[in-house]
């Protein structure tokens, strides 16, 4: 009952069931593709009613923002898939902000959905504002980070968004997928993302080679430094061996 009172976006018969001591029961029901009460109110947008539905919902149960469906994907990944306005995104991301770096079977997370989606930088900014770290290396089923989907989709927003986060961790620039791409090579290939932000990967990818080099020679140095100190207290040994023996 409450699945279909959602999905027809009636608000007081919605309201009334969730004011029902048997709510968390209601909530905890799935359909037949396992889809909860919210994920059926993240899919079935209807203009001012859905973000009061997902506060009727979220507000004292916030909980159901972690529930998978049958493809391991949380309501959040639907309000994406489902182009949500911003402000229910924004609502559903402040409410549980962990669910940003969530994968679903396929291992996409909310964060690779939206940029498949092209949600807008207001979307983008907060869902990285979490945890930029976990935003550069989170890897999806195919090995592709965020970096490799905003450059192969050429998405303007989040090349507003990226050049901080590059700066601070350029290796992102390197990683490959399962077909050795680098982000590099396929914003390269598809010619779709801003040729300054290219520009920008590129100049990222080159800086972090040279300093992968330069991190490679300081420990080629400090091996050889370390050998040669080794040779020469086996040449001290040998020589007072010699002297004992004489």
């Amino acid at each position: 009952k409450l699945l279909r009172a959602i999905a027809s976006g009636n608000l007081e018969c919605t309201r009334n069931l969730l004011n029902e001591e048997s709510a968390p029961l209601w909530l905890e029901m799935k359909d037949i593709q396992f889809n909860t009460a919210l994920h059926i109110a993240c899919q079935h947008y209807k203009p001012d009613k859905t973000l009061e539905m997902l506060h009727l919902i979220v507000e004292p149960h916030p909980w159901t923002l972690m529930v998978k469906d049958s493809l391991g994907q949380t309501p959040l990944h639907a309000a994406i898939s489902n182009e949500l306005t911003d402000e229910c995104l924004l609502y559903l991301l402040n409410a549980r902000p962990e669910t940003v770096h969530v994968k679903d079977h396929f291992k996409t997370s909310p964060l690779h959905m939206a940029i498949c989606w092209q949600a807008s930088s207001q979307v983008l900014q907060t869902m990285i504002a979490i945890n930029p770290t976990a935003t550069m290396s989170v890897v999806s089923g195919s090995g592709r980070t965020v970096l490799h989907d905003a450059c192969y989709r050429g998405v303007p927003s989040f090349a507003e968004l990226l050049p901080p986060i590059i700066q601070a961790w350029s290796v992102a620039c390197l990683l490959t997928d399962e077909y050795d791409k680098t982000p590099y090579d396929n914003a390269a290939q598809k010619q779709r993302t801003e040729p300054d932000f290219v520009d920008l990967v590129l100049q990222r990818t080159r800086q972090a080679v040279c300093a992968m080099v330069e991190v490679i020679l300081i420990h080629v140095q400090e091996r050889r430094e370390y050998l040669k100190l080794l040779e020469e207290e086996e040449d001290d040994e040998t020589r007072e061996e010699d002297d004992e023996t004489r």
